[in-house]
């Protein structure tokens, strides 16, 4: 009677021990796939920062485009003013040309 309990005893030991080395092992696979999360998390973490700096540089260049987008809308103007000016001192000059022409036929 002895020796069946010291048998049963030796089973749920070595029924225990196995339990054992297969949560052990489980342990250590749970320890890999964490560190394997880990580090993509940080790999993650350095995409979005580097994105949302790349978002950002992406965002000033944009602002500085529109900037110069409108001097150069400004400076078009500018010249089309000049432009417009220029064209009716031309067409004075043409008239005052025109009318020189005039009194220098009645003249001779």
């Amino acid at each position: 009677e002895e020796q069946k309990e010291l048998d049963t005893l030796r089973k749920l030991a070595d029924a225990s021990q196995q339990e054992t080395t297969i949560l052990r092992e489980q342990a250590e696979h749970l320890r890999a796939e964490a560190k394997h999360l880990k580090a993509e998390n940080e790999r993650l973490q350095k995409l979005v920062q580097t994105t949302w700096e790349q978002s950002k540089d992406e965002q000033g260049k944009t602002t500085n485009l529109e900037k110069e987008l409108q001097q150069k809308g400004e400076e078009l103007n500018q010249l089309q003013s000049l432009y417009n000016t220029l064209q009716g001192e031309a067409e004075e000059l043409q008239e005052t040309l025109q009318h020189t022409q005039r009194m220098n036929f009645q003249l001779s």
